[in-house]
């Protein structure tokens, strides 16, 4: 529980906690309950899961009225230019209390007794309950509540019209182009209908971001309902149409009762295609849907880490299921077409296929061995994007101007990071799906085939080594090789299958330590280098510069960790312990989710998401492998974490 300090407002207002509800949908607000961004709100749902978002109820501006005190505030929100702190419920804000993946509770102090604020995602269905205790008090007193409806998408801050009927004394139905939802209580009292808009809604973070920051937003009417001591009022509020039948629901398995579990289980959703429902993984909150490198990224560490190997094999299917020439989704959007532009997500596919079948005991993973052997195959003789390998064995991705890897970066036509060619982790990756799919076929022809050609890139291999600084250059391109300093090329050590002999893996670990390594992840450009942005801040257009280009990125600590036990065995496991003990820290102190970047420069100030899948994900993985070699005093487990059997 957090103990709120009145004095403490304005930090309170800078953070951010998350409650999910297994479908894409999401409250997220601050810990005193204001929105801070557009996409803030007590329900965001998503109509057509997990994409379709809209923010459905934003918050709710209530107001106690005890029987013989005066009235008590329990909202907060800024408002205007001069971010106006209006009702000032803050100041009777005793506690704020985080019960994740669900729920989370607010205690105002009051006059007489306390008044408890209870917010719960219901599991697997787009709807929020919100559900206020009295208690400690001798007598009733009266709630007023006004909801705030904007029903608009998420990346939006103008609405639709938006009509308000009543359709008992306990249900209000709001309908706007993005959707009806209804509102019910079940208390002693009757919604009036009142409409207004709540005009000048400041959001903070948003003016930090160079978004514009200010909404007005509309409010159908009042709920005045009298509250009586020891007997909770509970009003509810869903987006219709957007959940899944419930036999549906029991695919997202029970909730978890441990912390960790329940930050990685925040962004495993439902997805519905067509008249079918799967499983997949969200990428981040609050404006990321599901993306296909960072499920296969995220994969081990939220679902083979924890146990959820028949949500894992979903997840697989999902992607499998949109596979196209050898590629798979990019990304799934709210409101465009599929995106196929990652030349990295298929060979992830690969590598998460390969860490589940070595866990999970399914014996019959033939339909998702035939989606690698396409993603094999199309490689091999070359798919969209130019993205293929080439004679010489390493993988080629295109010219630079569409992004392809993970340094995506892109705003208004500009690549900030253009990596034409081969990028390194792209070969790295390449030599791993290779080794890692003739593990699993079952015919010697097949695997023989698989390890010629792995061979053959190992051979080419040597090309990408930078002399100078005893490690690797970030890629091959027309006019030699790209002597950037970046992280991309550990994954040539810390993936199961190396490229690279033991000098070499040194050398990458003691350069990439040396220069990129921070207490929250890597950088992802050398500070030496001119191009170097210590500070994720400014508008879009700056951070999307600064995004690749020294930005540090949590989820790189996985591969660290990884590289660092293969380089220094038994001796490393201290230093990988050491390098992933702030990002734990982070995440116990504080809202128990991991943000998606942070500035290259000391104080690392977090940054972009939140609450970033592979952060978590990654974490979670590099946490457990640290733990496992050290009971097992003998290096990687064979199965799953750090280089693995068979690594070369």
């Amino acid at each position: 529980m957090n103990a709120f300090a009145p004095d403490a407002a304005d930090a309170w207002l800078s953070r951010e906690f998350l409650l999910t509800d297994g479908l894409g949908g999401s409250t997220l607000l601050s810990p005193i309950g204001a929105c801070t961004r557009r996409y803030h709100g007590l329900l965001v749902a998503a109509a057509c899961p997990p994409v379709g978002r809209r923010v459905v109820l934003k918050t709710l501006i209530e107001r106690f009225e005890p029987a013989h005190d005066p009235p008590v505030e329990l909202s907060t929100h800024e408002f205007g230019p001069d971010r106006l702190r209006h009702p000032d419920g803050w100041r009777a804000l005793a506690s704020f209390e985080l019960m994740p993946p669900h729920a989370c509770v607010w205690t105002y102090r009051l006059r007489e007794g306390v008044l408890r604020r209870h917010v719960e995602r219901d599991r697997g269905r787009a709807r929020v309950t919100v559900t206020y205790a009295l208690t400690g008090a001798a007598t009733s007193g009266r709630l007023v509540l006004r909801p705030i409806t904007p029903m608009r998408g998420v990346h939006e801050v103008a609405s639709d019209p938006v009509e308000a009927r009543l359709l008992d004394a306990r249900t209000l139905e709001v309908a706007s182009p993005a959707g009806v939802a209804r509102l019910i209580h079940d208390g002693d009292g009757v919604w009036q209908i009142e409409p207004e808009r709540w005009r000048d809604f400041h959001h903070r973070l948003d003016a930090e971001r160079g978004f514009f920051e200010r909404e007005d937003a509309f409010c159908p009417g009042r709920l005045q309902a009298v509250i009586a001591p020891d007997v909770p009022l509970t009003l509810t509020c869903e987006l219709l149409g957007a959940s899944p039948p419930r036999s549906v629901v029991t695919g997202l398995g029970p909730p978890p009762t441990c912390a960790p579990r329940a930050a990685a289980d925040q962004f495993v959703t439902l997805r519905r295609d067509g008249e079918r429902w799967t499983t997949t993984i969200m990428a981040g909150y609050p404006w990321f849907a599901d993306w296909g490198r960072d499920a296969m990224i995220s994969l081990p560490g939220l679902l083979l880490e924890t146990g959820r190997y028949d949500a894992a094999r979903s997840v697989l299917e999902t992607f499998a299921s949109h596979e196209r020439d050898g590629l798979l989704p990019n990304c799934f959007l709210d409101d465009r077409p599929t995106q196929y532009n990652a030349a990295d997500a298929p060979l992830w596919f690969v590598h998460a296929l390969w860490a589940y079948a070595r866990v999970s005991g399914d014996d019959a993973i033939d339909p998702l061995l035939d989606t690698a052997r396409a993603i094999v195959a199309a490689y091999r003789r070359g798919t969209d994007f130019d993205i293929g390998c080439d004679d010489d064995g390493l993988v080629n991705a295109g010219d630079g101007s569409v992004p392809l890897t993970w340094m995506d970066a892109y705003r208004d036509g500009v690549a900030m990071t253009p990596r034409a060619g081969k990028p390194v982790e792209l070969s790295a990756l390449w030599y791993h799906a290779l080794n890692a799919l003739a593990e699993l076929v079952p015919g010697d022809a097949e695997r023989r085939d698989l390890e010629r050609q792995a061979r053959r890139t190992r051979g080419s291999f040597a090309r990408f080594w930078w002399p100078e600084r005893r490690c690797l250059c970030d890629g091959l391109g027309s006019a030699g090789p790209d002597t950037t300093l970046r992280p991309n090329q550990l994954f040539a050590v810390g993936l199961p299958h190396s490229p690279l002999d033991a000098a070499q893996q040194r050398g990458v670990v003691d350069v990439v330590e040396r220069m990129l390594l921070t207490p929250y992840g890597l950088r992802t450009l050398a500070p030496d280098d001119p191009r170097y942005v210590g500070r994720f801040e400014g508008d879009l257009w700056q951070r999307d510069q600064a995004y690749h280009n020294g930005t540090v990125w949590p989820w790189l600590i996985g591969v660290y960790v990884d590289a660092v036990l293969r380089v220094a065995g038994k001796a490393g496991r201290q230093r990988a312990a050491a390098a992933l003990a702030p990002l734990l820290a982070t995440q116990a102190e504080g809202m128990g989710q991991i943000a998606e970047v942070y500035d290259g420069d000391a104080p690392h100030r977090p940054g972009g998401c939140p609450a970033q899948a592979w952060s978590v994900a990654e974490v979670n993985r590099a946490q457990a492998t640290i733990t496992t070699t050290q009971k097992k005093n003998a290096g990687p487990r064979s199965e799953l974490r750090g280089p693995g059997v068979g690594s070369e």
